[in-house]
């Protein structure tokens, strides 16, 4: 029988030690709704550091981005 259960992410290791003691398999999976959008945006930025570096974009100077906050 396989049964999920989500707990949350401070819980989990304490949780998965005490399905380990008790004798049970346990396989942990982590939210899916947070990784793949962090790892769109660190993508899309990777790709328009590679341009900057090209010379096909102009990035802005910290100081514009401080200036607008």
């Amino acid at each position: 029988m396989q049964i999920t259960v989500t707990v949350p992410e401070n819980k989990a290791e304490a949780f998965l030690e005490l399905v380990k003691e008790l004798g049970y398999k346990s396989k942990l999976k982590t939210s899916k709704t947070k990784e793949p959008k962090l790892l769109k945006e660190l993508r899309q930025s990777w790709k328009e550091v590679q341009m900057h570096e090209r010379g096909e974009i102009e990035l802005k100077t910290l100081d514009q981005v401080l200036n607008e906050l």
